[in-house]
């Protein structure tokens, strides 16, 4: 490993668009968010599409849904507001 490697308990998962909307309305029991849904991540207090958010799965078995920051922003879908909801 290089001295600019970070060694990390965890690694973004990369999907097609489709699929991960897919995931998201399958994974998330609130689900419903269409392609270009919006969240607020009330962290980065940034507006996000949905599909941009990763999907970042942890050594230790768990796989969140992460803000489209991830890893500055540590804000994870229960830390969202659904623009279409505001």
């Amino acid at each position: 490993m290089s001295k600019r490697e970070k060694k990390t308990d965890w690694e973004i998962v990369e999907m097609e668009e489709k699929e991960k909307a897919k995931f998201i309305n399958d994974e998330i029991p609130f689900g419903g968010f269409s392609m270009d849904s919006t969240f607020f991540c009330i962290h980065c207090e940034k507006t996000h599409r949905v599909t941009d958010a990763k999907i970042v799965k942890y050594k230790n078995g768990a796989v969140l849904l992460q803000c489209a920051d991830f890893p500055e922003c540590d804000g994870t879908v229960l830390d969202w507001s659904r623009n279409d909801e505001r």
